[in-house]
Order: C-alpha cells, then sequence, then structure tokens
C-alpha cells in the first residue's frame, strides 16, 4: 500500500510543479517526454516577407509576414509546441493550429527555446503552424531555426524533413513527386492506356 502510495504523490507533486508556472516560456518540462525537433529550413514557407534559408527563417521584419511550416500526423491528440528563436528584442508572436491562436512573448539576444502552448484537440493529418509577428520593439522579429513538438498526436510516423542531408531540405521545400511503375506482362501488348487526374 505504501509503494503505491508514494510514487502516486511524486507524479502529483511533479505534474503540479510544472504547470504551475505558465510564467515560465522557456521551460523545456512543459513538453511531453516524446519531444521531436522540426527544422524551418525545410518544412517552412513565407508569404508577404521574410526569407528562408538551411537555417531557417531569416529577414522577418513584417507583422504582414505569415511563416508557414507543415507536418503530418497520424493520429488525432494534443500537440505541444515550442519555438527555438533569436528574438533580438522584446516581440510579442502569434501561432496558430488548426484555427486556434496562442500568443508567446520572446525577449533577449541569445537564440533559445520558447515554450508557446499545448492544443487539445489536433486532427491527424497535415498540420500547419502558422508563425506571424504582432508587435516588436527591433527593426526584425528575429530568427527562426527549429519549432518543437510533443504530445499526443506525436508518434513515429509523424513526417516531415527531417535533417538537411543529400540536400533534402531542398527537395522537401521543392515539393513532392509522384513516380509510378508498372510491372510488364511477358504477353505481347497490343495497347495501352494511362490516365491520371489531378485535384
Amino acid at each position: 500500500m505504501i509503494k503505491l502510495f508514494i510514487p502516486f504523490l511524486l507524479i502529483s507533486f511533479f505534474a503540479f510543479s510544472v504547470n504551475a508556472a505558465p510564467g515560465n516560456q522557456s521551460n523545456p518540462l512543459m513538453h511531453d517526454a516524446n519531444k521531436i525537433i522540426v527544422p524551418v529550413g525545410g518544412n517552412t514557407w513565407t508569404i508577404n516577407g521574410g526569407n528562408i534559408t538551411n537555417n531557417g527563417l531569416t529577414q522577418w521584419e513584417s507583422s504582414a509576414t505569415s511563416v508557414k511550416t507543415y507536418i503530418y500526423l497520424s493520429q488525432n491528440g494534443t500537440l505541444n509546441l515550442s519555438i527555438n528563436m533569436k528574438p533580438g528584442g522584446k516581440n510579442l508572436l502569434k501561432l496558430t493550429i488548426q484555427g486556434v491562436s496562442k500568443q508567446v512573448t520572446v525577449e533577449g539576444s541569445l537564440e533559445k527555446e520558447f515554450y508557446v502552448g499545448k492544443w487539445e484537440h489536433v486532427n491527424k493529418g497535415y498540420v500547419i503552424i502558422e508563425l506571424q509577428g504582432v508587435s516588436k520593439t527591433a527593426d526584425s522579429f528575429g530568427t527562426v531555426t527549429t519549432f518543437g513538438i510533443s504530445g499526443t498526436s506525436i508518434n513515429i510516423e509523424t513526417a516531415f524533413v527531417k535533417d538537411n542531408i543529400d540536400n533534402y531540405f531542398y527537395w522537401g521545400r521543392r515539393g513532392p513527386s509522384v513516380h509510378l511503375k508498372y510491372n510488364i506482362p511477358s504477353s505481347q501488348i497490343t495497347d495501352f492506356y494511362s490516365e491520371i487526374q489531378v485535384p
């Protein structure tokens, strides 16, 4: 009885300690144990400004810029999100996933991880992490290198371009390719017809 009761108290205390500090937005303990890193360089596109390089997002100066990072989830669930960046000033950012937005204040001259929040009900499929700048104290909103994701929606089948080995960032942002292959039967072929429709 005592052996079961003590771990329960420890787990309850640990969970309370982690959630009791909502102001600490760089606390990595707010992520679940299955946290993985999504590079901006190979998975992100911008609209109305900003520049994506292999190292991430740069030249992000306008609040009209929309930064969209794509991941694929094979199951529904929760999603914890953090952003790894160098703010350069004190900036307010807005991040949106499936229509639900959260804001985070980032500050400092060094690159660090800022915890954004937890999305409770994220549907499987292709998911867009949309980033926008709300206000800033410097000329730029900063540079962004990676996102951290964790939660019950994350598993081994979560898909995105994980690294730039063999120039994968270029191929990932260029777009997916579809290759069709047919096994030719041994019998004589007199006619062949193929059709593909792209919605």
